[in-house]
C-alpha cells in the first residue's frame, strides 16, 4: 500500500508540473503577444501573414510547373 500511495503521490507533483509549466508558457506567449501588438498593428500582422502565404504559393506553382515542364 505504501508503494501506490507513493506512485500515487509522485504522478500528483508530475501532473502539478507540467499544469505549472503549460500555465508558465502560456504567460509568456501572452506577453510575447502582448509586445508584439504593440510594435505592429493588426494590419501589419495581417500583411506580413498574406506576404508568407502568397509567396509560398507562388513557390509551390513554380515547383509543379517547373516538374511538369520536365
Amino acid at each position: 500500500m505504501g508503494q501506490t500511495i507513493s506512485l500515487y503521490y509522485g504522478l500528483g507533483w508530475a501532473g502539478f508540473c507540467l499544469c505549472f509549466y503549460f500555465n508558465l508558457t502560456h504567460l509568456f506567449i501572452c506577453i510575447y503577444d502582448f509586445i508584439t501588438g504593440l510594435r505592429n498593428s493588426s494590419r501589419a500582422k495581417m500583411g506580413i501573414a498574406r506576404k508568407k502565404y502568397y509567396y509560398s504559393k507562388i513557390k509551390e506553382y513554380e515547383r509543379d510547373n517547373e516538374a511538369a515542364s520536365k
